[in-house]
């Protein structure tokens, strides 16, 4: 400490904004770094739980048109209907795998990848089983087109819509526990930083009085 005491007061001066501008560096640091940190977890909050919800959003609408376009394509008595019912499941079924593509990017944990699994399976059957029905109509097997839309059809196209909702509420409940993760981050980066603002605050103040005592000393000693 005599060093200190022994140098000049420009250079005590000069000594003291240095480590006070030292201080606010870090203090800078740490928050771009909890910043950082807080961006990070919001993009995985948006990657793997945002888009994932509106792809399957995409997924439930184009399932319930491909049923829709199953039932307009039994009731059609016109084969050229019939075929325009066909067109539109293909189109529906395009957007399907395009989106389900997309989601499968997104998976977070093990209970995901098996819905996804069971539902893609079930909606490749479900797939399957309504063009099977579209052609008993165009071949004028109304009956067995009936049974097959009433029975096999319809059982497949229940659970496939089961798993969209359970592979839905799971994406929900993941998407919550990463908000309330980022939260605990937000509310941990805070305090960190405010603890470190408060010590840095007490060093410039205590720094402060330090060198101006120092130099008052030194000042009246010159007087005298």
């Amino acid at each position: 400490m005599k060093w200190f005491l022994n140098l000049k007061i420009g250079t005590k001066l000069l000594s003291g904004f240095v480590l006070v501008a030292i201080i606010a560096a870090i203090v800078g640091w740490v928050g771009i770094t909890e910043m950082k940190t807080i961006g990070t977890a919001d993009t995985r909050l948006y990657e793997k739980a945002t888009i994932p919800l509106a792809q399957l959003e995409k997924v439930a609408i184009a399932f319930l048109n491909t049923r829709i376009a199953a039932r307009d394509a039994f009731i059609a008595t016109d084969v050229s209907v019939m075929e325009e019912k066909t067109r539109k499941v293909d189109e529906y079924r395009t957007i399907i795998v395009e989106q389900l593509k997309g989601y499968e990017q997104a998976l977070l944990n093990d209970e995901d990848k098996r819905l996804f699994e069971e539902f893609k399976n079930q909606y490749e059957l479900t797939h399957g089983l309504v063009l099977k029905m579209i052609q008993l109509c165009k071949s004028g097997q109304k009956i067995e087109a009936d049974a097959l839309l009433k029975g096999d059809a319809y059982v497949a196209a229940s659970k496939a819509d089961e798993i969209l909702v359970k592979i839905v509420d799971t994406k929900i409940s993941s998407a919550k526990q990463i908000s309330d993760n980022n939260t605990a981050t937000a509310d941990n980066s805070t305090t960190t930083l405010m603890i470190i603002i408060g010590f840095a605050i007490l060093i410039a103040v205590g720094l402060g009085i330090f060198i101006s005592r120092i130099i008052v000393t030194a000042l009246n000693k010159g007087l005298r």
